[in-house]
């Protein structure tokens, strides 16, 4: 016979904080030039990709 196991769950709401938990700041600073460079786009159509 196979044994039942108790699994427990959490759901995440993806929420957006209210403040920048990282002491730097950094993710501020990154959604900020994310931001700008969306808005640089001018209704054009673009893509964001990583280069590696």
């Amino acid at each position: 016979m196979s044994e039942t196991k108790k699994v427990s769950r959490e759901i995440i709401y993806d929420r957006p904080a209210q403040s920048d938990a990282f002491a730097g700041g950094g993710h501020a600073r990154t959604a900020k030039a994310l931001a700008d460079l969306i808005r640089a786009f001018d209704k054009e159509t673009r893509a964001i990709v990583t280069c590696h």
